[in-house]
């Protein structure tokens, strides 16, 4: 469990990454029946009989869980820009691309504000039609309008 330097003369424990007074036995002993190395001892051997391979079932739960992940961070930040007002444009900027990266773990899967218009909006819009579906179920609904010209002065 010891590495010995012989150009440097110094004693290092594998286990505690530490230094260890090679000149007298003792010390050596006296390390080893330590505490603090018993249970970095322990911990590494616990540590090493956990590490096994993912099965293959096992990966690709975890691609699954990965790819949902990251389609309820990108639905969410698009609702939340959309709620708030401020163009899906403004995503490409690289000021906020690099802010969104430093803060934000997960935001580089980000796509481009084209593609968020084109495929996440519909998405969100169908949501909120749902949403609005279920809150109206049931409930009688009055549409009024008035007879106002539009830009060009024609009836609606």
């Amino acid at each position: 469990m010891y590495v010995f330097d012989r150009a440097n003369k110094i004693m290092m424990c594998r286990v505690c990454d530490c230094r260890v007074a090679w000149e007298r036995k003792s010390v050596v002993d006296l390390h080893c029946d330590s505490n603090a190395h018993k249970q970095k001892k322990e911990k590494d051997k616990q540590d090493r009989a956990n590490k096994r391979q993912a099965s293959v079932a096992d990966s690709f739960e975890r691609a699954k869980k990965a790819k949902i992940d990251r389609e309820v961070f990108v639905k969410s930040t698009v609702h939340a820009f959309v709620k708030a007002n401020i163009p899906l444009h403004k995503l490409d900027h690289p000021e906020m691309r690099k802010w969104l990266k430093n803060y934000m773990p997960g935001s580089g899967d980000l796509p481009g504000s084209a593609w968020l218009r084109s495929h996440y909006l519909p998405k969100i819009k169908a949501d909120y039609d749902e949403e609005l579906k279920e809150t109206l179920k049931g409930r009688k609904v009055v549409v009024l309008t008035d007879e106002t010209t539009n830009r060009k002065g024609d009836p609606a």
